[in-house]
């Protein structure tokens, strides 16, 4: 495989650093509003699947095997923090999706100073609906692998085998979510996407794992939205672009 995924954690950090400009920074407002109110109804979500799903994991256990609690217990809680984390991810990018675009258009004309034309609002609310058809595709392409592996998660016994599955896969996904925002703004398809983002695969695994740890950690990941859309902009013209 090639790429380096410290690339991939380097171009996150940088995002963080180009959305700081004050020029990008208005674009950044709406993605930080639509994390907000996301954040606050899902942290309340996990806290009611971590103790519900420990219970169902103490009536299943035998008396006997009470001990594999405490080993199950951080499993389960990772796989939970995972799997919300990229629930927050997805949900979030669906809703901001016209606005990350728009961010992803000015980080581009940004770092390489050609002149993009201006994306007045009516045109923005045109191009709504086929933006958010693009997300729901890629919302197919997540579930088609997503759902079994999610099935290995649920299940306390498969926890173990599930959780590393589920860390790799949406590592990917995280970095062809936000890839997808300057390939889309260069009329990619989401599978030329796919296919660039493979080419660099340790780049990309790298992108999307840091995403996907800095997404679950309160208040800082009301910022990953847009450090990442801006991050996978500077990949793209430094590295994806000439592939």
């Amino acid at each position: 495989m090639q790429g380096n995924p410290f690339d991939g954690i380097r171009y996150l950090i940088r995002g963080g650093k180009i959305i700081r400009e004050p020029g990008l920074r208005k674009f950044v407002i709406a993605p930080i509003l639509v994390n907000l109110v996301l954040f606050i109804a899902l942290i309340s979500t996990l806290i009611n699947l971590a103790s519900g799903l420990m219970q169902q994991l103490q009536d299943y256990l035998p008396d006997w095997l009470d001990w594999l609690e405490w080993l199950l217990w951080p499993l389960l809680v990772l796989a939970l923090l995972l799997m919300v984390s990229y629930t927050f991810v997805t949900l979030a990018n669906i809703i901001a999706a016209p606005f990350n675009g728009l961010l992803a258009e000015r980080v581009e004309q940004h770092l390489t100073g050609q002149p993009l034309p201006a994306t007045p609002w009516a045109q923005l609310l045109r191009e709504f609906l086929p933006i958010i058809f693009n997300e729901i595709r890629k919302l197919g392409y997540f579930l088609r692998y997503a759902v079994p592996i999610g099935l290995l998660l649920i299940f306390p016994v498969t926890t173990a085998l599930g959780t590393p599955l589920w860390l790799a896969f949406t590592s990917w996904m995280l970095a062809l979510e936000y890839l997808d925002y300057p390939m889309s703004n260069n009329k990619l398809t989401f599978p030329q996407v796919r296919h660039n983002a493979g080419q660099l695969r340790l780049t990309s695994f790298g992108f999307g794992l840091i995403v996907m740890l800095l997404s679950a950690i309160p208040l800082l990941n009301l910022l990953v939205m847009p450090a990442a859309v801006a991050g996978a902009t500077a990949a793209w013209v430094d590295k994806y672009r000439d592939l």
